[in-house]
């Protein structure tokens, strides 16, 4: 986890660019090593991140508005100001499909709502 610092957009740019040279070429054994590293450093950069952020991913990669619902309801007392803010920015993305970012928003507003009830309840 030290050398997450060394792994860059630059790092993670030209993997990407292996990656399709190796399917371009048809290369299997190059493309599931590539895809191998490129997996772990996801994985590592993930096991890195903050709990809210993390949450918010979770949150964001739900399959539907219901399940990141009952996410948002069971971890009430994680959502925090990183988890709020990276929903926030996920949902106002400029490049972001419009269904997409309403979908986004709409789970944004509902944990919002549910984290204020949280923090009301805790006293």
């Amino acid at each position: 986890i030290a050398s997450i610092p060394y792994i860059d957009e630059l790092f993670l740019g030209i993997l990407q660019a292996n990656i399709r040279a190796a399917q371009e070429k048809k290369d299997e054994k190059t493309l599931e090593l590539l895809q191998r590293v490129d997996q772990l450093i996801r994985s590592l950069i993930r096991s890195s991140l903050p709990a809210g952020l993390l949450l918010a991913q979770e949150i964001i990669d739900a399959e539907d508005l219901e399940e990141a619902k009952t996410l948002i309801n069971s971890r009430a007392e994680d959502l925090d100001e990183d988890c709020l803010n990276a929903l926030m920015q996920a949902a106002y993305q400029e490049d972001a499909d419009p269904e997409y970012s309403q979908r986004i928003q709409q789970l944004h507003k509902y944990a919002l709502r549910v984290s204020m009830r949280s923090k009301i309840k805790q006293g």
